[in-house]
C-alpha cells in the first residue's frame, strides 16, 4: 500500500500528516509513503507560499534518511488548475497495480467538502 500526503511543507512537525505518516510507516501499517509536492496550493495565497524549489529542498532534507518515504512531483506536470482528484486519477493511471490511501491534516479535513469533487475522493 502507498499512502500519499499533500501539502507536505507544513508537514514537518510532530502533529502533521508527515509525522503521522512516519509513525504509521514505522509500525508497519503502510509499505510506502509518497509526499506529493504541489507547485501551487489553490487554497492558499501565492504570495505566502515558499518557492517550489525551496519547499522541495526542505522536504528532501527531511526525508533523506527514510527508505520508504519519497517525494513525488507528479503535480508539476499536471494541467492547471490542480485538484486532488486529478492527481489521484493520474496516480492510478501511472501506477495501476498500487493500492493508494490518502492522508490529510485536520485543517484540510475541515475544508474537505469545498474541494473539487470531494465525493470522488472518498470512493
Amino acid at each position: 500500500m502507498v499512502c500519499f500526503v499533500f501539502r507536505v511543507i507544513q508537514s514537518l512537525s510532530q502533529s502533521t500528516p508527515c509525522a503521522s505518516s512516519l509513525r504509521a510507516q514505522a509500525v508497519g501499517l503502510l509499505l510506502r509513503v509518497w509526499l506529493i509536492l504541489s507547485p501551487l496550493n489553490p487554497q492558499k495565497d501565492i504570495k505566502k507560499q515558499l518557492p517550489y524549489e525551496l519547499r522541495k529542498a526542505i522536504i528532501l532534507d527531511a526525508i533523506k534518511e527514510e527508505t520508504n518515504i519519497k517525494l513525488v512531483e507528479i503535480e508539476r506536470n499536471l494541467p492547471r488548475p490542480l485538484y486532488t482528484i486529478r492527481t489521484v486519477q493520474a496516480l492510478k493511471l501511472l501506477y495501476p497495480h498500487e493500492q493508494f490511501s490518502m492522508l490529510i491534516g485536520s485543517d484540510n479535513l475541515l475544508s474537505f467538502s469545498s474541494w473539487y469533487h470531494p465525493h470522488e475522493l472518498l470512493s
